[in-house]
C-alpha cells in the first residue's frame, strides 16, 4: 500500500508540473524509481528489486516506441520515465492496465480539444498535428481509478 501511496504523490505532482509547464521534473522521476526500487528490495530482497526493474522495463516501453517513432511529438522523455517509475512502483501487471488507461483518456481528451478549436478538416487536421500529448493529468487520472476501482498487490 506504501508504494500506491508514493505512485499517487508522484502522479499529482507529475500532473501539476505536466498541466503548468508541459514537462515533467526529473528529479521527480528519479524518486519514484529510486523509491520504487528501494521498496522492492526492502520488502522482497534481489526478487523483489528484479520484480521492480522488470516493472520499470514494462512501464516504460510502449511509451518509450511512442517517443521514438514521433521523434519527441506527443509523447516526451519526461512520460516515458513516469511511467518507468510507476511501472517500479505498481508492477507490471499494473503499469500496463494504467499505460492503457492514460492513452484512452489522452486521446479521448486530445480529439475534444481539437474539435473545440477547429471548424474545417483541414484545420482539425492540422490541430491535430500541432498539439502534444500531455500524460501527466491523465496518468493521474487513470491512476486514481485503479485505486478505487481494485487492490493492488
Amino acid at each position: 500500500m506504501l508504494c500506491v501511496a508514493f505512485a499517487l504523490v508522484v502522479g499529482l505532482i507529475a500532473a501539476i508540473a505536466d498541466a503548468r509547464t508541459g514537462r515533467i521534473p526529473n528529479w521527480l522521476t528519479l524518486a519514484g524509481v529510486s523509491g520504487g526500487c528501494s521498496l522492492g528490495a526492502l520488502s522482497g530482497g534481489w526478487s523483489g528489486l528484479t520484480l521492480a526493474l522488470g516493472g520499470a522495463v514494462v512501464g516504460a516501453s510502449p511509451w518509450l516506441v511512442g517517443y521514438l517513432l514521433g521523434r519527441g511529438s506527443g509523447v516526451g522523455a519526461g512520460d516515458v520515465k513516469l511511467f518507468a517509475a510507476f511501472g517500479v512502483l505498481l508492477g507490471a501487471g499494473r503499469a500496463l492496465e494504467l499505460a492503457l488507461g492514460a492513452l484512452l483518456l489522452a486521446l479521448g481528451t486530445w480529439t475534444i480539444r481539437a474539435s473545440l478549436q477547429r471548424r474545417t478538416r483541414s484545420e482539425f487536421a492540422r490541430a491535430v498535428r500541432s498539439m502534444e500529448l500531455r500524460l501527466g493529468p491523465p496518468a493521474l487520472a487513470a491512476l486514481v481509478v485503479l485505486t478505487l476501482l481494485g487492490p493492488y498487490r
